[in-house]
């Protein structure tokens, strides 16, 4: 076991562990999987006399990355000694499964690399995560990232993506629900010094059966006005596909590492995308729960199909918060689709109708 797995554990920590080994990895995945399950459903060992829970605060997925799966778990509160022997649990779960040698790793995390856009050129991203049925999203993925190699982050480890090999490479891992960025750097932009800054992000909420994901897509740097409206021209044909896509610009790229944009008063809305919106931006997919809540689609908007409109305000230039026209045009926007605006109102609404 690494050393590094047990200095990580400390309380309200939130680690990944990895297990890397020869065996077949069908054994190693079961192992796990049995281990994040015991963790979430209240086994028995994690359970104290009087009833309580001394289990950790959260246990994410289990991810098969192409080096080993791995696991997420923020420990909270767990007593000292349950905690410390969560690495021995583990150990003994990947030999009942008949897993005799490997190792239990804390990944590198490579996310610091790629934050603080805003003070560079920096590459193009892109990020999904769902569950299953991704073909479509990793397509417009593709297309925006183009043909070469990228480099993925999942939870926040480096995947090596080789030349036309994104589907094949990330479609079990967005079918384990996890998030990945995608990374496409172009020549010398990782390292290029300050310069114009713009940043835009396509996000949309696919619905098939039960099911949930969503891409995002950012380019920052020179041209990125050009590359928002290439953007939208991705998701206009892929409109009939989504409940809601957006197209904004912001000077601060870490904002659009997410699609929960980091504003208090707009909470994230994405669990009802099919009726609320996260705010204004300079283009937006309208399905019909959206017009539904406006009343009809707002009368500068184009049809595109299948229920769907495209609301465009202004030119992407205008959205730059830095620009003159920027408070102009968000308020133009808001005010179009007020009815759909995510609030904290709005949001407690919906889920206790849905309820």
């Amino acid at each position: 076991m690494s050393p590094e797995v047990t200095a990580g554990l400390v309380p309200d920590a939130t680690v990944t562990l990895q297990v890397r080994s020869p065996a077949d990895p069908a054994l190693v995945q079961a192992a796990l999987d049995t281990f994040a399950n015991g963790l979430r459903g209240r086994d028995p060992g994690l359970v104290d006399a009087s009833g309580d829970w001394l289990g950790p605060k959260y246990v994410g997925p289990v991810v098969p990355l192409p080096d080993g799966p791995a696991l997420t778990i923020d420990v909270g509160q767990m007593p000292d000694s349950v905690r410390d022997g969560l690495p021995a649990r583990l150990v003994g779960l990947l030999a009942d499964a008949g897993v005799s040698a490997g190792e239990i790793v804390l990944p590198p995390n490579d996310m610091a690399r790629y934050v603080g856009l805003q003070s560079r050129c920096g590459p193009r991203r892109g990020r999904c995560s769902g569950a299953g049925g991704r073909g479509w999203q990793l397509a417009v993925a593709q297309e925006w990232l183009g043909s070469g190699a990228v480099r993925g982050l999942v939870l926040s480890t480096p995947v090596e993506v080789p030349a036309g090999a994104l589907a094949v490479t990330l479609a079990p891992v967005l079918a384990a629900e996890t998030t990945v960025i995608l990374i496409a750097a172009a020549s010398g932009a990782a390292d290029a010094g300050a310069g114009p800054i713009g940043a835009s992000v396509v996000s949309a909420v696919a619905v098939e059966g039960l099911r949930r994901g969503e891409l995002a897509l950012m380019h920052a740097g020179p041209g990125w006005a050009a590359g928002m409206r290439r953007q939208r021209d991705l998701v206009r044909r892929f409109a009939g596909r989504v409940v809601w896509a957006g197209v904004t610009a912001e000077a601060d790229a870490e904002r659009l590492l997410t699609t929960g944009w980091r504003d208090p008063a707009r909470p994230s809305a994405h669990r009802l995308a099919d009726a609320l919106v996260p705010d204004a931006m300079w283009f937006q997919i309208l399905s019909p729960g959206h017009v539904d809540r406006l009343g009809g689609p707002p009368e500068c908007a184009e049809d595109l199909g299948e229920g769907r409109y495209g609301l465009t305000v202004g030119e992407p230039e205008q959205w730059l918060p830095s620009h003159p026209d920027s408070a102009a045009v968000r308020a133009q926007g808001r005010a179009l689709l007020a009815g759909c605006l995510s609030t904290r109102a709005a949001v407690a609404e919906l889920n206790r109708a849905r309820r």
